[in-house]
């Protein structure tokens, strides 16, 4: 019985950590072409409904997939465009060498006996993106 234990909780370890983002570490010297804007959309290691990914759009146009741990640098050319993370849309408008940085969380809690899902996209400045962003990774 011990032993089945061990190999459901290995077995589970290996399903989670494989839904984490794989690719290089963010790196900040990346900037935007002259003729594209810069964006950053990332989200941030969490355990709870870390094996959940989300489908990101630009435009209604799918660009990737956003792992947990993981971000997306994108290419956008300059003017106002819709970011969509699953259910969830923002506004943002870019100019030419302008680095905007997104985050989307995404959290599951149980209260009692009802599940509580939740999700955020904000817009985050450079020096506190910087700081989550270097414990991501590129997503697909």
């Amino acid at each position: 019985m011990k032993r089945m234990f061990c190999l459901i909780a290995m077995l589970f370890v290996l399903l989670i950590s494989g839904c984490a983002a794989s690719g290089p570490k963010y790196l900040a010297g990346a900037d935007a072409s002259a003729d594209s804007g810069n964006l950053v959309v990332y989200r941030p290691y969490r355990f709870t409904s870390g094996g959940a990914y989300a489908n990101v759009y630009i435009d209604e146009q799918k660009v990737g997939v956003l792992k947990n741990g993981g971000y997306l640098k994108l290419g956008v050319g300059s003017g106002v465009h819709t970011l969509r993370v699953e259910r969830l849309a923002r506004t943002i408008s870019t100019s030419n060498k302008e680095r905007i940085f997104v985050r989307y969380s995404h959290r599951w809690s149980l209260f009692g006996m009802i599940d509580f899902i939740s999700a955020t996209l904000n817009e985050v400045d450079e020096v506190a993106a910087f700081d989550e962003l270097k414990e991501t990774k590129q997503s697909s």
